[in-house]
């Protein structure tokens, strides 16, 4: 078989009650899929949210704007200024931000001009299918549960991040691994630091892991499930997910790099020249949904970039907000330095745990330490994972994970990076977090990787640690 070359089982077709069967084998199965994909980490988002009031001063309220756009039907555009109720719930919740000050919240008449980035919506850069989708989610906890609206929109980060990591659980399950790498994996990544403080506020990147679980997904199910519709739902699937956020391509990206090694791993087809020239040869039928991916996620990309560009109301490189990324020089080695910040997608970013580690006592001090500790160990975790496929022989499909996607995330972030400079003008200050979506497919290769159970334990241990410090962290004064 052509999959023989990565080391993946034979495939074998599968129906919604044989993946329920295969996901959860076992009633303490699904009580742990329970834990690590829902219940572990809405209680992290919880916390996170009650400890931080104050919008994050990474563009939150922006991102919280076009969300209140989206639940009045409208889109904003390039130019617009951020809404009146958006305006009044900065001065009233403040920006975690040293040093910055906004109007007064009882002020009866609010001017964008005096709040940072001139008051402009310049988040209308994004598509919308995040801001839309969670427009829709935050009716739930806003309405039973009474909460304010922003508070209403960063607990949909609950359901984004649940709902991918059972995705994830169902790959997982679909590539052959075993309930305890699955659920190790899950728990590693929810309890990561970024993925923790993206999820918990209004931001695309809130998606991200939903994203890149989805596109895992549906890669693992056209290995399994031979099905003649299985190239339209990874072409619809590409197209959503880029959909969500631009960046979500790299996800896309490294599973259609997949597809194609699947396609060209049996030497013996590559040799037959008839074989190759038939359309339904096993390395077309791989091409196929590889070209189905990139075709719908490039497609999304360039239509928002058509709509965006068309109803712009000023041109990108007038926006007010980027200012400070404009100054000091820029160039193509900056950018090549950047870009190697995304190759740490869960660390090395904004996180969680900042804002309540900024004390002086001696707890805090203990926070901070163990923090560094705690994010040095995953980063180290993670890259080893990824680039545990050059030191063995023969690669299995978890190997060539790390080894396709790491070039895929430095390749691509610089590609990134320069088409927003080229756009704007400014620096686009890549950061880990742009490389989001890649971060499930790296710990399913992570934990699919480990070999014997001295390790396994190791990083069960170490995820569950990671776990429950990330509630002293954000609880430590």
């Amino acid at each position: 078989m052509i999959v023989s070359g990565l080391g993946l089982p034979e495939p074998a077709p599968t129906g919604a009650r044989a993946l329920l069967r295969l996901s959860f084998p076992k009633m303490t199965s699904l009580l742990l899929a329970l834990v690590v994909c829902v219940i572990a980490p809405a209680s992290l988002i919880v916390v996170h949210v009650a400890e931080n009031p104050m919008f994050s001063p990474i563009d939150e309220a922006a991102h919280y704007d076009y969300v209140d756009w989206a639940a009045s039907g409208h889109l904003p555009k390039l130019g617009d200024f951020l809404l009146p109720s958006t305006l009044r719930t900065i001065s009233c919740v403040g920006i975690a931000l040293h040093g910055l000050v906004t109007p007064p919240c009882n002020v009866s008449v609010l001017n964008p001009l005096n709040y940072p980035g001139g008051g402009y919506q310049y988040e209308a850069q994004q598509p919308p299918l995040y801001y839309a989708v969670t427009a829709a989610l935050r009716w739930v906890p806003a309405h039973l549960a009474s909460l304010s609206q922003l508070d209403a929109t960063r607990l949909a980060g609950i359901i984004w991040l649940a709902c991918g990591l059972l995705l994830l659980w169902g790959a997982g399950r679909l590539l052959g691994l075993t309930v305890s790498r699955v659920s190790l994996g899950v728990l590693l990544l929810a309890a990561a630091p970024v993925v923790l403080y993206e999820t918990s506020i209004v931001s695309d990147e809130a998606s991200a892991i939903f994203a890149g679980a989805l596109v895992t997904f549906m890669g693992a199910l056209a290995w399994q499930h031979r099905s003649r519709w299985m190239v339209p739902a990874l072409c619809i699937v590409g197209f959503l997910v880029c959909l969500m956020a631009e960046i979500n391509v790299f996800a896309v990206t490294v599973v259609a790099v997949l597809f194609l090694l699947l396609g060209f791993s049996d030497r013996r087809a590559l040799e037959e020249s008839s074989e190759l020239a038939s359309w339904r040869s096993p390395s077309w039928y791989w091409i196929r949904r590889a070209v189905a991916l990139l075709f719908g996620g490039g497609l999304a990309i360039v239509l928002w970039l058509v709509a965006f560009r068309a109803r712009s109301l000023i041109n990108p490189v007038d926006l007010a907000s980027l200012n400070v990324q404009r100054v000091g020089p820029m160039g193509v080695s900056k950018l090549g330095d950047e870009a190697l910040s995304l190759l740490t997608p869960l660390t090395n970013s904004y996180d969680a745990y900042r804002s309540s580690a900024a004390g002086t006592t001696a707890e805090s001090f203990l926070s901070q330490n163990l923090q560094v500790a705690i994010s040095t160990v995953l980063t180290f975790v993670v890259l080893g994972g990824a680039l545990s496929g050059l030191f063995v022989r023969p690669r299995q499909w978890s190997h060539w994970v790390g080894l396709v996607a790491l070039p895929v995330l430095y390749v691509g972030g610089f590609a990134f990076g320069f088409s927003s400079w080229l756009t704007y003008n400014a620096d686009p200050g890549l950061v880990s977090r742009y490389g989001l979506a890649v971060a499930p497919l790296l710990i399913l290769g992570l934990v699919a990787s480990l070999r014997g159970r001295f390790w396994v334990g190791a990083l069960w241990l170490f995820a569950v640690a990671s776990f429950g410090l990330s509630f002293y962290f954000m609880l430590a004064a």
